[in-house]
């Protein structure tokens, strides 16, 4: 079975349990067919959120690498957004490194998480789907 790992910020957590509702389904479809791996990049600040139930069953396996938000302003002249990113970007590469396959195919959820992925893809010459 071919594995495939998809990359997406919006996905279903115990603290935001309705976000990424089409995410989610279409991964719960896809991995009727594939052996799946989301990363799903978690923000520090909602560590504390209020959980609650899950969206539904899990049919594959994910990954919430922690990453801190800085916002999206600028402080004396600072681009925090640029900070955030590299936060991120950061994460997700770290999950990427410690897979155990080297998967087939990436499928990113908008062009941030793409971007965030790209090196990885470069690296190991994988297909990838933004």
């Amino acid at each position: 079975m071919n594995h495939i790992v998809v990359i997406s910020q919006n996905y279903p957590s115990q603290a935001f349990p309705h976000k990424g509702a089409f995410v989610y389904n279409l991964v719960q479809e896809l991995s009727k067919k594939f052996s799946i791996t989301v990363i799903a990049p978690f923000n520090v600040r909602h560590i504390f959120s209020k959980k609650g139930e899950s969206y539904g069953p899990e049919a594959c396996r994910v990954l919430r690498p922690n990453y801190f938000s800085f916002g999206n302003s600028k402080v004396l002249g600072m681009d925090l957004y640029k900070a955030t990113v590299s936060s991120q970007k950061r994460a997700i590469g770290k999950a990427l490194d410690n897979l155990t396959e080297i998967p087939a195919a990436i499928y990113c959820h908008f062009v941030v998480m793409g971007l965030a992925s790209h090196s990885y893809v470069e690296e190991n010459n994988i297909p990838l789907i933004i």
